[in-house]
Parts: C-alpha cells; sequence; structure tokens
C-alpha cells in the first residue's frame, strides 16, 4: 500500500464552509508527520513511509511492526521502514507536548473538513462508485459509502495547482486492489482531504492520494486478502485478518519467509479454517512453523491427507481427518478431534 504525503487518522465531528481553489483545510502541526493516530500505527512488513510518524495519547507500544531503536535523546525512535523519525507521548520532552497540540490540530482539520458546504449536485455522486470518474475541485459529501473499484479515479485540477477537493462520508472508503488514484492538470495530494467518519481499507498494490482525515481505522490490502480463499496463494510475513471464513482448496498455500529464519505469519478469522484433502502447507525462503500462528475464532478441519504448517491457537474445536498431518501445535481450547493423524511438534 503507498499512500501519497499525508495519512491521518482523527477523532471528532462538523460545521464550516468551502470554496474550490485557495481554501484548503489547515492542518496546523498536524501538518509535520507523514502518520499520526490516536490508537495505533501497525504494518505488515516491509512499508515505506517517508516522512515522521506518531501516536497519541495511547504509547509508542501501539506502533508494531516497525523494529524501533530508540535515539540516544530519548525523544524519538527510528526504523528501517521509515525515512524520518517515531514519536510517542511516552518520550521525553518535548515531544509529548508537541504530540498533544498536533492531535489537537489534526481533530480541528476533520471537523473543518467534514462540516463544509458541498458543491451543487455533488451530494451521493455516482452513487458512491468512484472507479472510473473524473473529480473536478469541489467538496462531494456521501450519506453512504465510497468505492474505489475495478478502474482508477481521477482528480483533475482544470490548470489550477491550487485546486481543492473534500470528499466526505459518513460511511467508509474503501479502494479495490491495484487500482489507482490519479492526479492531472494541476491536482495536488496535499489540497485532496478525504473526511472519513467511518473505515478507510486501501487494497492490495493499491495507489491512494490525498490526506486521510479518518475517524475510526485505517488498514491494508491484508484484511480479507484473497476473500479468505488461500489455496494456490503465496504469504509473506504479516498479520491478515479475516471476518470471514478461511479456505485452503484445491491448490497448496505457501508461506514465503523471503530469507528471514525469524519471519512471523499471523492469520486471524473471526470464522473457520478449512484445508481440503491431500493439499498442503509449504514453506519457503525462511518460513517456519514455529513462526506461523493460526489464531482462530471458529473450527480448523484439515481434510484426509492434508498437511499443515505452523501453531493453531483455536477458540473452538479442532478436526484432523484420516491421513492427515501437522507441523506444529494444536492450542485448542475446547476439543481436538484426530483421525490417523501424524502431530510433529516442531
Amino acid at each position: 500500500m503507498k499512500l501519497s504525503l499525508f495519512f491521518l487518522s482523527a477523532a471528532a465531528m462538523v460545521n464550516a464552509a468551502t470554496a474550490q481553489y485557495n481554501d484548503g483545510v489547515d492542518l496546523g502541526t498536524a501538518a509535520n508527520y507523514a502518520i499520526i493516530a490516536k490508537t495505533g500505527i501497525s504494518t505488515v512488513p516491509t512499508s515505506a513511509i517517508t516522512g515522521d510518524i506518531a501516536v497519541s495519547p495511547i504509547t509508542v507500544d501501539a506502533i508494531t511492526g516497525f523494529d524501533l531503536v530508540m535515539d540516544s535523546s530519548r525523544t524519538f525512535s527510528t526504523s528501517t521502514q521509515v525515512t524520518g523519525q517515531v514519536y510517542g507521548p511516552d518520550y521525553v520532552s518535548p515531544t509529548p507536548s508537541q504530540l498533544t497540540t498536533a492531535v489537537s490540530d489534526m481533530e480541528t482539520a476533520y471537523t473543518d473538513a467534514a462540516g463544509r458546504i458541498v458543491s451543487d449536485g455533488n451530494s451521493n455522486l455516482y452513487d458512491g462508485a468512484l472507479g472510473g470518474q473524473t473529480l473536478i475541485p469541489g467538496v462531494y459529501t456521501y450519506d453512504i459509502g465510497v468505492g474505489i473499484t475495478a478502474t482508477d479515479l481521477t482528480f483533475d485540477g482544470e490548470g489550477h495547482v491550487d485546486a481543492v477537493f473534500v470528499i466526505q462520508t459518513t460511511g467508509s472508503v474503501t479502494q479495490a486492489a491495484n487500482t489507482n488514484v490519479i492526479l492531472k492538470r494541476g491536482a495536488k495530494a496535499e489540497n485532496i482531504f478525504w473526511a472519513v467518519a467511518g473505515e478507510v481499507t486501501v487494497g492490495a498494490g493499491a495507489h491512494m492520494e490525498g490526506i486521510l482525515l479518518v475517524k475510526t481505522a485505517v488498514t491494508d490490502g491484508n484484511s480479507n486478502l484473497y476473500d479468505g480463499a488461500l489455496g494456490g496463494q503465496t504469504l509473506i510475513p504479516g498479520v491478515y485478518t479475516y471476518d470471514i471464513g478461511v479456505g485452503i482448496t484445491a491448490t497448496d498455500l505457501t508461506f514465503d519467509g523471503e530469507g528471514h529464519v525469524d519471519a512471523v505469519f499471523v492469520i486471524q478469522t473471526t470464522g473457520s479454517v478449512t484445508q481440503a484433502a491431500n493439499t498442503n502447507v509449504v514453506l519457503v525462503n525462511g518460513a517456519q512453523a514455529n513462526n506461523i500462528f493460526w489464531v482462530v475464532a471458529g473450527e480448523v478441519t484439515v481434510g484426509a491427507g492434508a498437511h499443515m504448517e505452523g501453531i493453531l491457537l483455536v477458540k473452538t474445536a479442532v478436526k484432523f481427518i484420516t491421513g492427515s498431518s501437522l507441523n506444529g501445535r494444536i492450542l485448542a481450547q475446547t476439543a481436538a478431534t484426530l483421525q490417523m493423524a501424524t502431530i510433529v511438534e516442531y
């Protein structure tokens, strides 16, 4: 996932006015950060962020996946994934007070952007389906979700480098995998403001432009990746979250450690995991069973003759059908049922 310019996660609400040019949203000191969030920042390595990132009021422990290295001044940390510095409210002064001000400025910016008066005809334009559309400067308001699906969204500045675009929604914004937000004729990322009361989800390989003023959460393409159909797929190190069931069907699932023996994979689902008969979970390039964690609220069923890898942390039941096998561990909160299965502790 690539975010251009600012990626800001807010918590506030409404009221103000508008114009198409020379009237951008004032970010105040929040403009000093590429990402600033109140409840946490997480990454599925490896990400690439240009600019400083910060959390407040939650502590820096809520910045995960970055392998932070504390500077000797103890006012900031660094990460190989960040071309800039990393800040938290539990660092040495003046960092805490600076972050308090930045968060306040961020909330003010959200209130400004979310409260601007809609331009004529721009209420629920295209029924929120913005894929394949071109937007000119103005304020666009939605009381429904907004989607960029199948094809790209273009912002056209009409030759004005100070053209301002505000997209307000009481719902969420979803950008499909491998789609792009494109800028032309003077449109700039710094003048595009997404004021989103719900969540923003940017799909795998997608490119977003603009300042995201988001009341709840921003997630990347590892949410419900491949719609839970993992057969034939290759997963790189990271955290994968599903609110649907996960299936390994027809063909094998591969975990690619990318040359790192300490590569960690976490697969979380509120549903169940089903592995079809005679399929395999395959480990390559340093991936190890003891670093693969299946966190499953439902059941895990491994079909006859199938081979599973990893640690199964299962809230309900685990079933291994005739001739199936596991390299890892079963940690089930209810029952584990084995039918002539082979379990090898890593």
